[in-house]
């Protein structure tokens, strides 16, 4: 596990949460026939519509965004970018162009970060800087500048250019969500807040924004909108180990120790073989002054675990806290050979 995604101290900046698009399940095959769910079939019956309107009128703008759209919808940002740059071949009206340009970069921003950079990086920002000469408001171009900007770490420019993606298209929550981090990081909680409630009243369904509004609210020292806001997050992804993690985290870092073993305890009834629940329950047991509950959650981390010094270092605090200097010693012995 990665110890340092676990750790107990809380930055004080937010981490970019990127949240998958669920698409239908993959074709299986049964006796030699490939199986679809409705919602791939539904894709494929759209997309060959899209086909036909696009031979009979290959100007029509709408029929490439329909395409592009169910290209999007399954991952397929390569096929997704050669539509756009059908598009862009066929469509001259400068408005559309920039918003064609703007979808593109898109694609290619994804691609970039699925490969590595390389040439998708190169293509990405050309084409946003064509999107934004075409149309300095289009709202994805906007969006994709804000990032870059918050990327740099320049989040007041990176505001001015959400405001504009925001104000094109007051609904989208990833254009809401996007400009709560760049306020945040620009100091300003308040508006932060108020994007990201916004956002979950749209998007309900969005467990990434009630996550982000919970990390915001306990910076503000709103415990209990926090904590709540961690719960939303949980009730929407039930089955999400990380998600509770977080917000036993977040009792520890309020010091409610107890709140935290409470939870742990159910976490590790379904995950035992977890070292980084044990570790975190050994923390909590410390801080209450509970050694012995302590040094038995240690010493079954270290068995699991394959990255043992930590929990080495954690157990030998323990054990000076009980008065057991040499063994206290013996295990930072063994962490420093590790």
């Amino acid at each position: 596990m990665n110890k340092s995604f676990y750790a107990f101290s809380h930055s004080a900046k937010l981490l970019l949460i990127a949240v998958a698009i669920l698409i239908g399940c993959p074709a299986h095959a049964q006796n030699g026939k490939p199986q679809f769910s409705n919602r791939r079939i539904q894709q494929l019956e759209a997309l060959s519509s899209v086909e036909k309107k696009i031979s009979d009128d290959p100007h029509n703008l709408k029929t490439y965004l329909v395409r592009a759209e169910i290209q999007r919808e399954k991952k397929d940002f390569e096929q997704e970018v050669q539509t756009l740059s059908e598009a862009i071949k066929n469509i001259s009206k400068a408005e559309s162009l920039a918003t064609l340009y703007a979808l593109r970069a898109v694609a290619e921003m994804k691609l970039a970060q699925m490969e590595g950079r390389g040439k998708w990086q190169g293509l990405y920002e050309q084409d946003l800087k064509k999107a934004l000469q075409l149309n300095p408001l289009q709202a994805d171009a906007n969006n994709l500048a804000g990032q870059k900007l918050l990327e740099q770490e320049k989040p007041k420019d990176a505001i001015k250019a959400f405001d504009i993606a925001v104000k094109a298209a007051p609904k989208n929550t990833d254009f809401l969500k996007n400009r709560a981090l760049a306020l945040s990081a620009n100091g300003d909680s308040r508006g932060a807040c108020r994007d990201l409630e916004e956002a979950a009243k749209l998007a309900p369904e969005r467990y990434d924004v009630a996550l982000i509004l919970a990390s915001l609210y306990e910076r503000a020292g709103e415990f209990k909108k926090a904590e709540t806001s961690y719960d939303k997050a949980i009730s929407i992804r039930p089955n999400k180990l990380n998600l509770k993690l977080d917000k036993c985290q977040f009792y520890f870092r309020t010091k409610h120790f107890r709140e935290a073993i409470k939870d742990l305890d159910k976490i590790y009834a379904l995950a035992p073989s977890n070292d980084d629940v044990l570790r975190m329950r050994g923390e909590c047991h410390f801080n209450l002054k509970e050694y012995s509950k302590a040094i038995k959650d240690y010493s079954s981390a270290i068995e699991m675990a394959a990255e043992v010094a930590p929990l080495l270092k954690a157990r030998a605090k323990v054990y000076r806290a009980m008065g057991k200097e040499n063994l206290a010693k013996e295990d930072e012995k063994r962490a420093q050979a590790n």
